[in-house]
């Protein structure tokens, strides 16, 4: 053990050390010199004011604009290219997914699930399901609002419609499938400011 005021000899390659074992912790003092613990710093170089005009544009087909003629505060009708690109593909979205819609006139795959869900909404019946139950309800709007009342059994695939006023269910789906095709172009234009990109989205 060591007295309280016991010096111990100093350490190699430090000047002037002197540690001191009080018994319950020990201090080190140090002189810390230049060519130990300093080390040469640089001063940083400002920018110059016109650093941004040295910054070249990023190529054209990546970024056409800087902002969105839609989201700026004054709308922008003269972006005609923009514009035409979502006049198109909603376009297609509406031409695709309504043609035929009434075929096949009978219970296709997963209406039997879906209508009969939607039906049971309709009537006021309780049941259990193990998913959320928006969907469903969509649909079961829909359907109230075309004149459906919940009739239909939808027992399996290929139970035929008869008089049942099925196109308003089916329509209500494909309302939803229809508008995310412009706003997929809408969302991929925004990231990228490019119109090939965005339709071919």
């Amino acid at each position: 053990e060591m007295a309280d005021d016991q010096v111990l000899p100093p350490v190699e390659g430090i000047d002037e050390t002197e540690i001191k074992d009080t018994g319950i912790h020990t201090t080190l003092k140090e002189d810390l010199t230049d060519s130990h613990f300093q080390r040469e710093q640089k001063p940083v170089e400002p920018l110059p004011q016109d650093h941004h005009d040295h910054i070249p544009p990023p190529p054209r087909f990546i970024r056409r604009r800087i902002q969105s003629p839609i989201y700026t505060p004054h709308f922008n009708f003269t972006d005609t290219a923009f514009f035409s690109g979502l006049l198109l593909v909603t376009i297609a979205a509406f031409a695709t997914r309504l043609y035929k819609l009434n075929d096949p006139p009978h219970v296709a795959w997963d209406e039997t699930h879906f209508g009969k869900h939607a039906s049971w909404y309709i009537q006021g019946k309780f049941f259990f399901d193990v998913h959320p139950p928006l969907g469903k309800l969509i649909i079961a709007t829909a359907g109230v609002l075309s004149g459906y009342n919940g009739s239909f059994e939808f027992k399996e695939p290929g139970q035929k419609y008869e008089d049942t006023p099925y196109y308003g269910m089916r329509l209500g789906c494909v309302l939803f499938g229809i508008f995310l095709i412009p706003l997929a172009y809408l969302i991929v234009w925004e990231l990228v400011h490019s119109i090939f990109a965005a339709l071919l989205a």
